[in-house]
């Protein structure tokens, strides 16, 4: 995400159907990251839309299990965007899902940085987000 960007709210964009999900995630990022901004998405189709705008550095929670669109089936476009775009992007995945399977797909995926297991913990984002503007 840059040095010179430390003054700069960090964008996050939650990318999952569970509003109870998305709303705790926001919660505990809130409290280890002070300079935040959040885009939520319910409809990943709607995400997509979205990400194909941006113009400056995103961290995009990605979960797995949605009914229209899975978060493999959403990687998959991306991975089909323009390379100026894939660049600002730094997807992790977040799961209930304990699938090895699932775990060793995310960890062979290049656009994928990290997975995060629901619900999101302190150590989770500490350990994946430590270097971001934190309190």
């Amino acid at each position: 995400m840059g040095k010179d960007n430390h003054n700069l709210p960090v964008h996050f964009v939650l990318i999952d159907d569970d509003d109870v999900s998305n709303m705790l995630a926001k919660n505990i990022i809130k409290r280890y990251i002070q300079l935040t901004e959040f885009t939520v998405f319910t409809k990943p189709e709607i995400a997509l839309a979205f990400l194909q705008t941006i113009n400056a550095p995103v961290v995009v929670l990605l979960d797995i299990n949605m009914p229209t669109l899975s978060g493999w089936d959403v990687l998959e476009k991306i991975e089909k965007f323009p390379k100026q775009t894939l660049d600002l992007l730094n997807i992790y995945i977040v799961s209930s899902s304990v699938d090895t399977d699932d775990h060793d797909r995310a960890a062979g995926n290049p656009l994928v940085l990290g997975y995060l297991e629901k619900p999101i913990t302190s150590g989770q984002i500490m350990m994946y987000f430590a270097a971001l503007n934190t309190n």
